[in-house]
């Protein structure tokens, strides 16, 4: 009876041994579990948030995630102190990250690039609206909050619009390059936005105030952004229906080889034998299918493009010729027509 008792209590002992050491081992692995979550979200959010070392490795380390819409912004009620624009305090702190770029400088700035005015712009809505603008303050912005780029102001205007109307060629140079956006189908998007009239940056561009003043050279600005637009920009429409090149074509600084040659080199047109035609077939049901117009129109462009340049042979066309400078006439003479008084 003792001996029976005696191992009794040795398997009884083995037993409790056994299930502390199976406690204990569970309890080691939740333990470990949850060091290890703990260790990979607080590494996650520090590299999130923390900038680069220096302003060059920017655009290597933050991921861009631009969505594929503009967002209008608009004025949104009950603004607290946090969300109301202090552009002049925010341009302060740029010029300081630029000198000296840490990780709370950058987490303010990024607080203060979110508040907008009572009118629904945003920082660079209005710091294009300056006479002089800095292209690197521009970008650290856009580095820093890269969906800035992707709200319209209050007139449906995009930041290219707001460079274009005042004269920021740097700016719109850099807005036509790709370096801003994740992908060519956003880059393109942004490009084709209009505003509430309908009217795209190129529209903008060829606004009778700044011909007027700056003449040939801010047409030649025209051709470089037709250069970076979409085959068919030209066709684009405002609200009165007016194509891109209606607009271009009415006024006199207008240089119609010069059109000819940007859209020859963007591989829309070629010209050979002394015929100026489009480069092919595909070209022009790809035109017409985009922008859902007529083959009347591409050759109403293309009449307008073959009395323009020079080097075309007239004497095989001639009746088209006679055509197209008649066009041409009508459209400046209309234009004169609207500017004389009444």
């Amino acid at each position: 009876m003792e001996e029976t008792t005696f191992y009794g209590l040795i398997v009884q002992f083995m037993f409790n041994i056994t299930d502390e050491l199976i406690y204990s081992f569970c309890l080691g692995i939740l333990a470990a579990i949850a060091l290890s979550y703990w260790y990979f979200a607080k590494k996650n959010k520090s590299s999130s948030s923390l900038p680069p070392t220096t302003l060059s490795e920017t655009n290597k380390s933050t991921v861009v995630t631009t969505p594929f819409k503009l967002q209008k912004v608009g004025f949104r009620k009950n603004l607290d102190v946090e969300t109301v624009l202090d552009l002049q305090t925010t341009l302060a702190l740029l010029e300081k990250y630029q000198k000296e770029p840490n990780t709370e400088l950058f987490e303010i700035i990024q607080g203060k690039l979110q508040g907008h005015t009572k009118a629904g712009n945003n920082a660079i809505h209005e710091y294009l609206q300056q006479h002089e603008v800095k292209t690197e303050i521009f970008e650290t912005m856009l580095e820093i909050a890269p969906e800035l780029l992707w709200e319209e102001n209050a007139a449906g205007e995009s930041v290219l619009h707001i460079a274009v109307d005042h004269q920021h060629f740097e700016i719109i140079d850099s807005l036509l390059e790709e370096k801003h956006f994740h992908s060519t189908h956003a880059h393109e998007l942004f490009l084709e936005h209009r505003d509430h009239n309908r009217e795209s940056s190129l529209h903008h561009a060829l606004e009778e105030t700044w011909i007027h003043l700056y003449g040939e050279a801010y047409l030649n600005e025209f051709l470089h952004m037709l250069e970076k637009h979409p085959i068919g920009a030209l066709f684009w429409k405002d609200k009165e229906g007016k194509t891109v090149y209606e607009h271009y074509f009415e006024h006199k600084e207008a240089n119609g080889k010069k059109l000819v040659e940007t859209l020859i080199h963007k591989g829309v047109l070629v010209h050979h034998d002394g015929q100026l035609e489009l480069a092919s077939e595909t070209i022009r049901e790809k035109i017409v299918a985009t922008q859902q117009i007529e083959n009347e129109e591409v050759n109403k462009l293309l009449e307008l493009c073959v009395v323009s340049y020079p080097e075309t042979i007239h004497h095989h066309n001639k009746v088209r010729t006679e055509n197209s400078r008649e066009l041409l006439e009508n459209l400046v003479r209309h234009h004169r027509n609207k500017l004389s008084p009444k």
